[in-house]
């Protein structure tokens, strides 16, 4: 019956699979921070439900990049590209992602 309707998380019922893909993400980001030394970026509503602000403030101390950032953003709730701070976001996100971190070369035909 759990795997036909998933995981119960403070009356919001999760897709078991949903879940399942999230714990394994987590486990993944877990074993490899400290590790990967990228770019990262991580924005965090202050009035998250469902992540503490400590568990993103961790996660961010643990990368070595020297170019990382963690944002908070005020009134800010769990889906963050649903509220009103969603076109700030989605502008922070396209323009760290138009960055090159690697010179590009020119290919001789």
């Amino acid at each position: 019956m759990e795997q036909e309707f998933g995981y119960n998380h403070k009356g919001k019922q999760i897709k078991l699979k949903t879940y399942r893909d999230f714990i394994m993400l987590t486990n993944y980001c877990k074993r490899n921070t400290g590790i990967l030394n990228v770019p990262v970026r991580f924005y965090h509503g202050d009035n998250d439900e469902i992540i503490p602000l400590n568990s993103s403030l961790h996660a961010y101390r643990r990368f070595i990049c020297e170019d990382k950032l963690v944002s908070i953003i005020p009134k800010g709730r769990h889906m963050l590209l649903t509220g009103e701070s969603a076109d700030q976001i989605i502008t922070s996100i396209t323009s760290f992602l138009s960055k090159s971190p690697v010179k590009e070369e020119t290919t001789l035909v």
